[in-house]
């Protein structure tokens, strides 16, 4: 999105390798679903624990 905004102003786009794109985005997308997983799977609040607890 950065490149193509920068492209429409007439700047010279970001030097990145496609690769190197998506590997940030499969890193981003594998830290979301652990955190996600860490988050869904325990209790943080006090209310949530007594519910868990029950």
């Amino acid at each position: 999105m950065i490149n193509a905004c920068l492209v429409m102003f007439g700047v010279d786009t970001i030097p990145i390798a496609d690769e190197t794109v998506n590997q940030l985005v499969a890193l981003t997308w594998n830290v979301g679903a652990a955190l996600w997983a860490w988050w869904k799977d325990n209790p943080i609040t006090p209310k949530s624990r007594a519910q868990h607890a029950a």
